[in-house]
């Protein structure tokens, strides 16, 4: 089965209502549109741009996100249920049903309704000075298309969570980031390219970029969106199916085959998940 994925390079810019940011939301989605996609994938912390109408200190200003839960999951959940596509809004700061503020992927189905991922590996920003909490569960997403998985920014950079939703159906991982210089934005690229070849399965991967100069920690980020496959027969030589210009704001669009992940698992040039030694390593999760 084929199907398309789209990855927003979101222009971070100071908005001053929260009707600028749904503008600019709806122009990417309606633009992807265009092309039909059955995935649309956002940035790591796009709903941030929120923070340019706060203009508080960092602690203060990250829990105001929250405010804006209600705003964010109303207009993703309407546009995908408009167009009739899977998108996944990025992430955004919400106070979770412990009272803790968590850094959360949602993923909107086309029926208006959405599930989410709470990130797992929470950065030194997170960690302080917005004393973010970490997410204590690693979800897969059944689709009409496959099962799908998220992994914020900084979880791409850990195998053992790739690993652990391979093991568990997925055949596309999603990675919206959010990262300020190029040094991270060529980390999360190459662990996103790795993750794919190494799993036999699709990474999308999309950032922000442009600057918010109010907002503290954000003030600058640079993106560079990517559709990653194997490196295999049938695929992609370098494994791109698709990538954006670096730093340019705009849409990218791939076609990818769902069918040749089956092919490449059980007859690819080389057989990485049949070739795993358990008698060696595994990887184990708590249940």
């Amino acid at each position: 089965m084929k199907v398309k994925v789209a990855a927003v390079q979101y222009a971070f810019k100071n908005i001053e209502t929260p009707s600028q940011f749904v503008e600019q939301v709806t122009q990417y989605v309606e633009l992807a549109a265009l092309h039909q996609p059955q995935f649309l994938l956002f940035p790591e912390l796009s709903s941030a741009q929120l923070l340019s109408i706060a203009k508080k200190e960092p602690y203060e200003a990250i829990r105001e996100l929250d405010s804006y839960t209600e705003l964010y999951v109303d207009l993703f959940s309407g546009l995908s249920k408009k167009h009739g596509m899977h998108i996944i809004g990025g992430s955004h700061v919400t106070k979770n049903e412990q009272g803790e503020y968590v850094n959360r992927a949602y993923l909107f189905y086309p029926d208006g309704t959405h599930a989410f991922q709470d990130k797992i590996h929470l950065t030194p920003c997170e960690k302080h000075p917005w004393q973010l909490s970490a997410g204590k569960e690693l979800k897969v997403f059944e689709t009409e298309y496959t099962k799908v998985a998220i992994l914020t920014c900084y979880d791409i950079e850990f195998p053992e969570l790739s690993r652990q939703v391979m093991q568990q159906g997925a055949t596309i991982i999603f990675c919206p980031s959010s990262t300020e210089q190029k040094q991270g934005m060529y980390r999360v690229r190459r662990c996103a390219q790795a993750r794919a070849i190494e799993n036999q399965l699709y990474v999308v991967e999309t950032g922000t970029l442009g600057e918010m100069s109010n907002v503290v920690n954000m003030e600058n980020s640079t993106a560079w969106a990517g559709v990653f496959s194997p490196c295999d027969t049938h695929f992609p030589i370098g494994g791109v199916v698709a990538e954006g210009i670096e730093h340019q704001d705009m849409i990218i669009v791939g076609e990818i085959d769902l069918k040749l992940i089956e092919d490449v698992r059980v007859s690819g040039s080389v057989p990485l998940i049949q070739d795993r030694r358990h008698d060696l390593y595994t990887v184990e999760f708590k249940s």
